[in-house]
């Protein structure tokens, strides 16, 4: 463990017992945040409040999701490689890893492998990674000039929240046509989910609103949202849908989206 904000609550209630705790935050090989050409690398044990100060200016997207993570406190203690091992649906860093294509680095005494994000979650709760591997860092591809990126996080409050359904758009696009497209959301099955369909539906078109709430329409047709007390299927249905629209608007509100 690093920060142990999630694992340590569940032993405060009782969930769990480990016979033995590995505490890693004294590896300071661990602790790096580099970028070179273009690639964003983040060691396993960075508490989210280092990223928070290196991505305000490279990734302000994901800077202000950021900020909406748990309190300060938590910011100080939590790591990206600990959000990620959760393998929470809903966990709030995935969906931007997954649209930008992040590499996971693992290791153990017989070496090191990297695992593709979206190939790490193999269902509910359960990683491509064996019992004596630890993830060790997270590599992942910058924004480029064409791309546009939003994020989001839905929750009954702003700070302080689980959330509902979380989103991100990834758009490369060139003269206001959309090149390439890369969506995730999360909260709307057993992992975060890429959506292919409306990928598609979206590449080769027109940056318009009609193009983006075509895409909105299909996308219900990609996820299995389940009803719990933070929102039932059906409202999460049209949370999906309704944030299709919304990434076209607050791309319409942008300087450089024109």
């Amino acid at each position: 463990v690093a920060g142990a904000t999630d694992i340590g609550v569940q032993y405060n209630h009782g969930r769990i017992a480990p016979e033995a705790v590995i505490f890693t935050c004294n590896i300071k090989e661990l602790e790096e945040i580099t970028i070179n050409e273009n690639m964003l690398h983040i060691g396993a044990t960075t508490r989210w409040s280092a990223i928070e100060e290196a991505t305000e200016k490279i990734l302000p997207e994901y800077y202000d999701i950021l900020t909406r993570f748990g309190s300060p406190q938590v910011r100080h203690a939590g790591t990206l490689a600990g959000n990620l091992a959760n393998a929470s649906p809903i966990a709030d860093s995935i969906p931007f890893h997954y649209v930008a294509e992040s590499t996971i680095e693992l290791a153990s005494k017989r070496g090191r492998r990297d695992v593709p994000i979206e190939s790490f979650y193999m269902g509910y709760k359960e990683l491509d990674l064996v019992e004596d591997e630890v993830i060790v860092g997270i590599r992942t591809p910058l924004p480029t000039e064409t791309t546009q990126l939003k994020l989001y996080k839905v929750s009954k409050r702003r700070d302080m929240d689980i959330s509902t359904v979380t989103a991100a758009f990834w758009l490369e696009v060139d003269d206001d046509m959309i090149i390439q497209a890369r969506i995730a959301v999360g909260g709307v099955g057993p992992t975060v989910l890429r959506l292919p369909k409306s990928e598609s539906i979206l590449q080769g078109k027109p940056l318009t609103l009609d193009t983006l709430a075509a895409a909105g329409r299909c996308a219900r047709s990609e996820v299995t949202p389940i009803s719990d007390v933070r929102g039932d299927a059906s409202f999460r249905l049209q949370l999906v849908e309704n944030l299709f629209s919304k990434c076209y608007y607050d791309l319409s509100a942008s300087p450089i989206a024109g």
